[in-house]
């Protein structure tokens, strides 16, 4: 996908909706799911669609040798490879959404194993090109560009592609890699089989009735205002991921094992250099980002021993992570959550809200509830040349308005970078997605705390710490853990499923010092529960994200109009420079850990208010 997010809330899922073992499903009205046809009418016309594309590959192919040759032969080239990719993602867009839907659905994995081949025949016919530009004297490349107007939009990607040159191979063996990578997703693949179409998990008893407990519907259970309710949840879903380790452990193997591989013979030193790379960040960052969260964890544990006070316990277990604060939180339909996102947007001016407003009723943007076989994260999908598409599963809770907002965030920003972009540099970073969905969760909070309901305002912080501890907590646990995972396996000593839980226990158990109970085991099987381990080293990024989103959102807030206008030009500038580069358009500098530093000050003043809103 062009533009997509593993995201979801607490332990990674989002809350839906608990379903009794004896209920019949609701019908799912057509309004409550995304306008899937606006990409594709039917299959039969995708099917069309994919057999022009693939027709369009050998035209590409003819190029090699060739490219080099003039000015309009370069730009044709890049007009032409920029055409069929756009076309081949949204090709992979209705694929992945018709997957995504129904995880189950035997016709969708076919598209997805189809758009993946198509993906790769035409990663292969194109392969060329990198070696071709590098096997030409940088002054030749740079001729061409001057020579012709239409082709100084690529500058930023011919700097790239000088950037790799270490990194990038003789003509056969690009070529050998580009069909190979459809091997790299195999060990998510097999992951997502297990643990979204395979796992299974014993009902729960909930005040006399037996409910059934899956990924969508986790966190309805962990907010349940009964402990007993949300521990025996706990268990059961804890067992769950603890009778599939040794499978979900062979499958994080392999996720290690294929990152290696493709890393060396990239002639990088590690996965982690790797990563760096590709990711335009230096190792200074990411250990910046991972130790100052580190260093501030006391904020967390203080806020975990608020949140025990407020429980009547001496110290909350993991699953009183999540348990209502408020015995009487608000209770927020779909169609008022879309009412108070739009209101809470309004800084961002009238065109963004409009568009917004938009996507959210009118356009089908969302499918809205959780159902069976559904996939259980919240995610903003879609290409350069479909409309956003969010994925939520949603329960009238402020925590899940709060996941809604933050998709859209993700969505919005997709909207503005496709429309100032190339497609060749509509994507962007990973930290830069997660500034722009933090950020309508800052506007959200400061909307509710302005409305002068106490209650109100409890939920909001709720749905904050669910955010802080899940960005400045979890996933910087989660960077520190597959730094060690890697160098590990690089070392010639890999770990065992039975060594990550120990770590991970180890890790986590840390960061919650005296102020949270646990078991061993099963705070040891965390892991297990994040995607996130297969795209290695971006959840850092999330720290970044959200740190940069309380600084400009601060900003905004207080009526800046310099902080809104360079909001702007931060979402519009997509992926078209290095991100710390893109960061620097919000005065942000994140070589320093100074953002961070501020961010926690934010977190002080959560935890702050909440104190004295609570009387503790």
């Amino acid at each position: 996908m062009a533009q997509s997010s593993c995201d979801a809330a607490g332990t990674g899922n989002v809350a839906g909706g608990c379903m009794s073992t004896t209920d019949k499903q609701t019908p799912v009205r057509r309004e409550d799911t995304w306008d899937i046809e606006a990409i594709f009418p039917d299959v039969a016309s995708w099917q069309r669609e994919l057999e022009v594309v693939r027709g369009l590959i050998p035209s590409l192919a003819a190029f090699a040798g060739t490219v080099l040759q003039s000015a309009r032969a370069l730009g044709a080239f890049l007009h032409q490879a920029d055409e069929a990719s756009e076309r081949v993602e949204r090709l992979r867009s209705y694929a992945y959404l018709r997957f995504h839907g129904d995880t189950g659905d035997a016709e969708a994995k076919k598209l997805m194993e189809q758009v993946s081949v198509l993906s790769a025949e035409l990663a292969t016919a194109t392969s060329f090109f990198e070696p071709e530009v590098l096997s030409a004297l940088p002054a030749q490349v740079a001729n061409l560009i001057k020579s012709d107007e239409s082709l100084r939009v690529y500058q930023y990607r011919f700097s790239e592609i000088e950037r790799a040159r270490p990194h990038t191979l003789s003509l056969e063996v690009e070529a050998t890699l580009a069909q190979l990578y459809p091997l790299r997703s195999i060990p998510e693949d097999v992951r997502t089989s297990i643990h979204d179409a395979e796992m299974q998990f014993a009902n729960v008893e909930v005040r006399g009735e037996r409910k059934t407990l899956g990924h969508g519907n986790y966190d309805q259970f962990l907010t349940d205002p009964d402990r007993d309710v949300r521990r025996r949840a706990y268990l059961s879903y804890t067992d769950g991921y603890l009778s599939r380790l040794a499978s979900l452990g062979e499958a994080l193997s392999k996720e290690a094992t294929t990152a290696h591989l493709f890393s060396k013979v990239r002639k990088f030193g590690s996965v982690f250099d790797a990563r760096m790379y590709h990711e335009n960040y230096t190792p200074e960052v990411f250990w910046s980002v991972v130790n100052t969260c580190a260093d501030h964890r006391h904020l967390l544990q203080r806020y975990f021993r608020v949140r025990a006070k407020l429980l009547g316990v001496s110290r909350i277990a993991e699953y009183d992570l999540m348990a209502p604060l408020s015995k009487n939180a608000p209770s927020v339909p779909y169609a008022q959550a879309c009412e108070l996102v739009c209101e809470s947007l309004a800084p961002l001016g009238a065109d963004y809200v409009s568009v917004a407003r938009e996507g959210l009723t009118s356009r089908r943007w969302v499918d809205v509830y959780p159902r069976p076989r559904k996939y259980s994260n919240a995610f903003s999908a879609g290409s350069y040349l479909t409309q956003p598409y969010i994925l939520m599963n949603y329960s009238p809770t402020i925590a899940e308005v709060g996941t809604l907002t933050h998709e859209l965030g993700h969505s919005m920003h997709s909207l503005y970078a496709n429309a100032s972009q190339p497609s060749c540099y509509a994507g962007y970073s990973m930290s830069a997605a997660e500034t722009a969905s933090n950020l309508n969760q800052v506007l959200l909070r400061a909307h509710l705390f302005a409305q002068g309901d106490r209650e109100l305002e409890i939920a909001a912080l709720e749905e904050a710490f669910f955010f802080v501890h899940r960005y400045l907590f979890v996933m910087p646990n989660l960077a520190r853990l597959e730094y060690t995972l890697h160098s590990a396996y690089a070392a010639g000593s890999p770990l065992g499923y039975r060594e990550i839980c120990d770590l991970t226990c180890e890790i986590f158990g840390q960061g919650y010092g005296d102020a949270v109970e646990f078991e061993p085991s099963r705070l040891g099987s965390k892991w297990a529960q994040f995607c996130h381990l297969y795209s290695p080293f971006y959840t850092f990024q999330y720290a970044i994200g959200i740190s940069a989103a309380m600084a400009i959102g601060g900003r905004i807030i207080n009526g800046d109009s310099v902080a809104l206008r360079q909001y702007m030009q931060f979402l519009k500038a997509g992926g078209s420079r290095p991100p710390l580069e893109i960061f620097k358009i919000i005065d942000l500098d994140f070589t320093t850990s100074e953002p961070l530093i501020n961010a926690f000050k934010v977190v002080a003043g959560y935890v702050e208010r909440l104190e004295k809103l609570t009387g503790l």
